[in-house]
């Protein structure tokens, strides 16, 4: 056991931190060999961590860039980010931009971002050029992309944020550039940020191949838990305690390590019992160190005209011991007798990876940690 396994929870983790996800970003590159990939993770699930390590570690041939979008505002400022990495890395393989420096000439400056559109042109097609010419291939990962198309909605209005992903999509489907692939990635599902920019159709996304990030197998998660304990040097049961808090976290990364974290600030020892009272704790305590309330202002923001609705539906599904039927939930208080409208919350609560739904048609929460803070926010109120 390596005693010096230590994490910056909540923090982006170190390349050797990405831990139980090797299959997942293997499936990855090998989908990226033949299309680009949207991909969805839930809250907490290690996503960023998890591009950062295909960005520093590609596949022999490959050239991965990684750029954080959340905070962009603007397609303008958008633009100029993917130009800056682009030519460094079109600059790392010893080539000069061409099509770039027509643009320059056009606009006068590197400094002037100028119509967007046309530096985003200039830029792609100069590593597509310098692809062909280096004899490698580009990996464009994009992340945090339906916070930055909420930016520049907000800044600019839909359409421009709808016309930034239709720009994206001539690229992957033009003969001239369509061998530079992409990764487009976020917390928030798309499926919703396009609802909010009343793009129904789908058409920016329809050529990506989609993938889900969810929480570790539980050998994993176990096997996380161990290392993590282990790296705090604590006493007690390790192999109880660790099959615990993977089971209470539902195996999600997060939450494992801050579990552990927790654990080593009380100084206990490593027990089932003391991994489940450091749960409670932390889910009671005002300072929020699992950083759950952002879950509630999500709901607030997203579902605001129905949130009566949405925080009574989620009330008594935090309260089940079992997952509950839509048809049961008709009949319970405070539950409106709409069934179309109970259907299609429970349909969007489920898109956004705040419930699930199994086999059976019955809807419980995909995260435990969230679940039993919900119930206990009940209790408060």
């Amino acid at each position: 056991m390596n005693s010096s396994f230590r994490w910056n929870v909540g923090g982006s983790l170190s390349q050797s931190g990405v831990f139980g996800r090797d299959k997942f970003i293997d499936q990855t590159w090998d989908i990226l060999n033949r299309n680009s990939v949207l991909l969805e993770a839930p809250r907490r699930m290690g996503k960023t961590s998890l591009l950062r390590k295909m960005s520093v570690d590609p596949p022999p041939g490959w050239d991965a860039i990684y750029l954080d979008i959340e905070c962009v505002q603007t397609p303008d400022e958008f633009a100029s980010r993917v130009r800056d990495v682009v030519l460094e890395k079109i600059h790392s393989w010893g080539l000069r931009p061409k099509y770039l420096k027509e643009f320059e000439r056009w606009q006068g400056s590197l400094y002037t971002t100028g119509p967007w559109k046309d530096l985003l042109i200039a830029v792609i097609a100069d590593l597509c050029h310098a692809q062909q010419a280096s004899g490698r291939r580009a990996l464009l990962i994009f992340d945090e992309m339906p916070m930055m198309l909420e930016r520049i909605a907000d800044s600019k209005g839909n359409q421009t944020a709808i016309e930034v992903l239709d720009l994206l999509r001539e690229f992957r489907q033009s003969n001239e550039t369509k061998g530079v692939r992409m990764v487009l990635s976020g917390e928030l599902a798309f499926d919703q940020v396009l609802a909010r920019l009343q793009s129904n159709s789908g058409r920016p996304l329809n050529d990506l191949h989609k993938m889900e990030l969810g929480p570790l197998e539980r050998a994993n998660a176990v096997e996380l838990a161990i290392q993590l304990l282990d790296g705090q040097r604590l006493n007690g049961d390790w192999a109880a305690a660790a099959t615990r808090v993977a089971d209470i976290t539902g195996g999600i990364p997060f939450y494992i390590k801050k579990v552990c974290q927790e654990l080593a600030k009380a100084n206990v020892p490593a027990t089932p019992a003391t991994v489940d009272q450091i749960v409670r704790a932390a889910i009671a305590s005002p300072s929020d160190p699992f950083q759950l309330e952002i879950f509630r202002r999500h709901l607030q923001k997203y579902y605001h005209a129905d949130e009566k609705q949405v925080f009574a539906i989620l009330a008594h599904l935090a309260a089940a011991e079992h997952p509950v039927s839509a048809r049961k939930l008709f009949y319970l208080p405070n539950i409106s007798d709409d069934e179309e409208l109970v259907f299609e919350l429970l349909r969007r609560l489920t898109v956004d990876r705040i419930l699930e739904r199994d086999t059976e048609g019955r809807y419980s929460f995909q995260n435990p940690i969230l679940r039993q803070w919900w119930a206990m926010r009940e209790c408060r109120f």
